[in-house]
């Protein structure tokens, strides 16, 4: 299996304004371990010298990424990973939205008009309450 780890650093600079560098795109040879992807990620931090400026980490709420970012709290004391990890949230949301259809795809149909109100023609139903539109008084 090939495995690739990008790592970007986004800052904002002098004139506040949003940056996005690419700081390294490594291919993970052997190992995929959590150890292995947070012993690269400490390389290149090392190499910018930026270990005491990282702040977060956005991963795409992967399990294997949870295990990365507690192996970087070994290796960079400033960092805490149950405080600096953040899941993505564009993918929280599709991970939700997911759940939410398989839901619906499991649940029984709906009953249509007719089954949910019955042939009641008492009191309370909407054609008793509702006069029926004429023309007049829309907008």
């Amino acid at each position: 299996m090939k495995a690739f780890m990008e790592i970007t650093d986004h800052f904002i600079d002098s004139d506040y304004k949003l940056q996005s560098v690419l700081l390294g795109l490594t291919k993970i040879e052997g190992d995929h371990s959590g150890i292995s992807f947070a012993n690269h990620f400490e390389i290149i931090l090392h190499h910018y010298e930026l270990e005491k400026n990282l702040i977060c980490i956005t991963t795409n709420n992967a399990s294997a990424n949870h295990h990365i970012a507690q192996e970087i709290e070994g290796l960079i004391p400033s960092f805490s990973a149950s405080n600096n990890e953040i899941g993505c949230m564009v993918h929280t949301i599709h991970l939700a939205a997911c759940d939410g259809l398989n839901a619906l795809a499991q649940s029984r149909p709906l009953p249509s008009d007719q089954e949910a109100v019955g042939n009641n023609s008492g009191p309370m139903t909407i054609s008793n309450l509702v006069d029926e539109p004429d023309g007049q008084n829309t907008w």
